[in-house]
């Protein structure tokens, strides 16, 4: 990638980090450098290392906000998904390697799929 070495500044890699979620193989793209340099960098500079996790995490909300969405509108597989790793405080979901939900009840429920759908369609 790089012709020969170059020192790169914490403020360009600042910029390097804005816009890529986090991902190491468009900050090395944008640094013309590789991506062991990117974790190299990272691992001597702990204020860009929290820049970077920062990154990392907006794409996340931005998962996490769009899937909530997709639940809010009906999605059934979307809030089996949801209650199954988020509800276990509540009864919800299934214990680390114990199998996945029959398709006729939700876990821990005790619901049916039919009941699911009407709790989706906000009870009618």
């Amino acid at each position: 990638m790089a012709k020969g070495w170059q020192k790169i500044h914490k403020e360009r890699f600042r910029e390097a980090m804005k816009g890529s979620g986090g991902n190491k193989t468009i900050i090395a793209h944008r640094l013309a450098c590789n991506r062991a340099t990117v974790d190299n960098y990272l691992k001597k500079h702990e204020d860009l290392l929290q820049a970077f996790e920062d990154e990392s995490e907006k794409v996340c909300d931005l998962v996490e906000s769009r899937f909530i969405k997709t639940c809010l509108e009906g999605s059934e597989r979307a809030m089996m998904f949801y209650l199954d790793r988020k509800g276990r405080k509540r009864g919800w979901g299934r214990e680390p390697g114990q199998q996945a939900a029959t398709p006729n009840a939700a876990p821990g429920s005790g619901l049916s799929e039919e009941e699911l759908s009407k709790i989706a369609r906000g009870g009618e």
